[in-house]
């Protein structure tokens, strides 16, 4: 059976990471793939049962004539009927636009994001699974950053951003480097970068509060060790995310 090449339209959020509905605006993905999947999970009922264990395309006789393991139950999905889901696990066509901001301090290049109406940015994929317990496709829900309590007991504006995280990777990151300036004997020329590093962490509320509550556009800065490796900024990870 040929691949099929699908434009699908979804709804997307008022604001990135919230829940209200934009009813002017959608996004556009574009599917291309098998019309249907076999798809296979893990059998219960519970959160591991909710993980893709496998897919494949039904032509591809050498997989979907092979024996469906022991714990494992499979689920056909059809692509005209679950495009969301399909996109999910098969992937888009195109990857991701990404989007150079200019927010923060001079001296600091500007964060670069991907499309916040991009399919994987919308929604939460973990919402995307086939409910074994009735049968049916899950109905996905958008990425939401609400707020709450994070796994130290502090109230957040948010669940993964907001200057609570921040503060507290910040600190993180400060401890972990602790090690690197203690050395008494430690050469200028070592110890030096360092505290330059730490310099960075310890300013960087006050540097990025232009951002406000969008505390994901923040460039963290790289320790000496990841500059060593040639990590570059485009390669930063966590711009502000919790791990």
């Amino acid at each position: 059976m040929a691949n099929i090449t699908k434009t699908i339209i979804y709804p997307i959020p008022t604001e990135w990471m919230k829940d209200t509905q934009d009813d002017t605006n959608v996004g556009v993905a574009t599917y291309y793939g098998p019309e249907k999947l076999i798809t296979e999970w893990i059998e219960g009922t519970g959160d591991e049962s909710k993980r893709l264990f496998d897919i494949f395309d039904p032509d591809d006789k050498q997989r979907a004539e092979r024996p469906t393991p022991v714990g494992v139950v499979t689920a056909l999905l059809d692509v005209n009927v679950e495009p969301l889901h399909a996109l999910t696990y098969w992937g888009q066509k195109f990857p991701p636009l990404h989007i150079e901001v200019n927010v923060g301090p001079s001296w600091e290049p500007n964060p670069t994001i991907a499309d916040p109406s991009d399919f994987t940015e919308v929604f939460d994929m973990e919402s995307f699974y086939y409910d074994q317990y009735d049968n049916t496709w899950s109905t996905p829900i958008f990425s939401w950053d609400g707020p709450g309590v994070d796994k130290l007991g502090v109230s957040t504006e948010g669940v993964c951003f907001g200057w609570d995280h921040v503060r507290i990777k910040r600190n993180s990151m400060l401890a972990s480097s602790d090690g690197r300036v203690a050395a008494s004997d430690m050469p200028d020329v070592v110890k030096q970068p360092w505290l330059d590093y730490r310099t960075k962490l310890r300013n960087l509320p006050t540097d990025w509060v232009g951002v406000g509550t969008a505390t994901h556009l923040i460039v963290w800065p790289l320790d000496p060790d990841q500059l060593a490796m040639g990590v570059t900024t485009g390669e930063r990870p966590n711009n502000g995310i919790t791990d």
